[in-house]
């Protein structure tokens, strides 16, 4: 039986910032909300497994070992 939290993962809405343009700001107005997930430093998430490339990363770094360090940190 999926749990609750399978139900909220299914269709994540995510929010990507350009540096310096109030992701700070909007991050503490969604850690207000009690039903919003909010990652404290999504940067490194995004480069799990990929840390020696630059941040412009390709579909082909998306690997099954990455994929599944993303979905168990936004879990």
């Amino acid at each position: 039986m999926a749990g609750r939290d399978d139900n909220l993962l299914h269709k994540p809405i995510v929010i990507i910032g350009a540096p310096r343009s109030g992701t700070t700001m909007l991050t503490r107005i969604f850690r207000l909300h009690p039903q919003i997930a909010v990652l404290v430093e999504p940067r490194l998430t995004w480069r799990y497994g990929n840390d020696g490339k630059s941040d412009m990363l390709l579909p082909s770094d998306a690997r099954a070992e990455v994929c599944r360090n993303i979905r168990q940190s936004f879990a």
